[in-house]
């Protein structure tokens, strides 16, 4: 059995031997919707709730519309030029609207990659901010109840009418991403980030429990919730994209009900039913961008993961093209389990929380890696260097034998509804 093998834009290849029995696992198909500006303008005037857009809007106001980075690719192309006409027709002229970049603390994107994600004529249309949270000028806006105080972009604060439009999806520590986290922590301040995501670890350690898909019981998700609530989007869009990563559905309308409808949606549509662990897993991220750096694959690994036994084999393929995406993250690595608990406990960092369930997951199963990352890097997380796929699996197999397989291509989206037990 030969399967293709997604690779960052290209594909690899690896051939299980005959007699092995394989079971593919991808989420659920979704079909792609055959007209996105008439599914967008639609979901613009009947929101789930709250007014349709065009009654937030007023002549000459100045409007903010956010969106994500180049580490979520979204359907931008399709979906900016036809808001920017709504607007248009509402009064709101082009020289009135800004573009933000809801980075986080991710690195500044190239231009090139801005024109590519959200298209050329976008580009030429509104002006482009890419937000800094490290930038002078960020907004004081309030405290949430858990104590992290709130700074944004003040492009996005003083702005008439602010829209979020991005993908709604799963994330391993705050649930599921896009919708509020687009403002927050997308637009905030990094003392603002790293206090939110404190809230993760503090969680992690107290009460090993898995957060993913989990909006009530999260600490982190709710702080988000409660942070955005201090300096709430007019109106929301969320896009769900199918495991192809073509836009399938549109949920809008007020912030929380949309992001709220569209997890609904996900939780319904886009999840597995896993009865067993397995011995032996080949992934791939899924390719661009789910693969554009460690940071963004370890949630791949983390979806595996929940799939295979203890003592198990993840063979994953994710190119990492641009490098690790983040300066914090390795530190995490030189530090024995007994001051690496004390220094999360102490004060958190960026990615250290990544890094603690990296590290738990490397001791539970082994994890080969093909990437374009240096070895020692790869090493240096607990993980092997895998420069051959082919190879690795065969080495696995010989590991493995009459081992429960599985083939996961779209690692990053397939997300257990509950782990099978271990």
């Amino acid at each position: 059995m030969r399967v293709a093998v997604p690779y960052g834009h290209d594909e690899l290849s690896v051939t299980f031997p005959s007699g092995c029995t394989v079971e593919t696992l991808e989420p659920p198909a979704r079909p792609a919707l055959d007209e996105a500006a008439a599914a967008l303008v639609r979901a613009l005037d009947e929101p789930a709730a709250g007014p349709p857009l065009p009654e937030l809007l007023g002549v000459g106001r100045r409007v903010a519309i956010v969106v994500a980075d180049w580490t979520r690719a979204c359907a931008y192309p399709d979906l900016l030029p036809p808001l920017l006409d709504e607007l248009n027709r509402s009064g709101i002229r082009d020289d009135a609207t800004a573009l933000l970049i809801a980075y986080g603390t991710h690195a500044r994107q190239s231009d090139e990659a801005t024109q590519d994600l959200y298209g050329g004529e976008v580009c030429r249309r509104v002006a482009i901010v890419h937000h800094d949270c490290d930038a002078a000028d960020l907004v004081e806006v309030g405290t949430t109840p858990a104590g992290t105080r709130v700074a944004l972009n003040r492009r996005y604060v003083e702005a008439d009418v602010a829209i979020t439009v991005g993908p709604a999806g799963f994330h391993y520590f705050a649930g599921f991403g896009g919708g509020p986290k687009l403002v927050f922590p997308g637009l905030a301040s990094r003392d603002a980030i790293l206090a939110n995501h404190a809230r993760s670890v503090e969680q992690m350690l107290a009460e090993p429990r898995r957060l993913k898909g989990d909006l009530d019981e999260n600490a982190c998700a709710r702080d988000i919730r409660e942070a955005v609530k201090l300096a709430p989007p007019a109106f929301s869009v969320q896009c769900l994209l199918n495991e192809r990563g073509a836009l399938s559905a549109i949920a809008a309308g007020r912030w929380d009900a949309a992001h709220d409808a569209a997890c609904d949606r996900l939780r319904a549509t886009a999840m597995i039913d896993a009865t067993a662990r397995y011995d032996l897993i080949v992934a791939s991220c899924g390719g661009w961008p789910r693969d554009i750096n460690l940071i963004q694959a370890h949630k791949s690994i983390d979806n595996a993961c929940e799939l295979l036994r203890d003592g198990g084999t993840l063979l994953l393929a994710a190119q990492c093209d641009k490098g690790v995406g983040s300066q914090t993250f390795l530190a995490w690595f030189d530090l024995d389990e007994h001051a690496f608990a004390g220094k999360l406990r102490r004060g958190y960092e960026l990615h250290g929380g990544t890094a603690f369930a990296m590290r738990r997951k490397a001791r539970r199963c082994r994890i080969y890696m093909k990437s374009e990352l240096p070895d020692a890097i790869v090493r240096q997380i607990g993980v092997t260097p895998a420069p051959n796929l082919q190879a690795a699996l065969d080495e696995a197999l010989a590991i493995h034998t009459g081992a429960r397989i599985a083939w996961l291509p779209h690692a990053a989206e397939t997300v257990a509804r509950t782990p099978p037990p271990a």
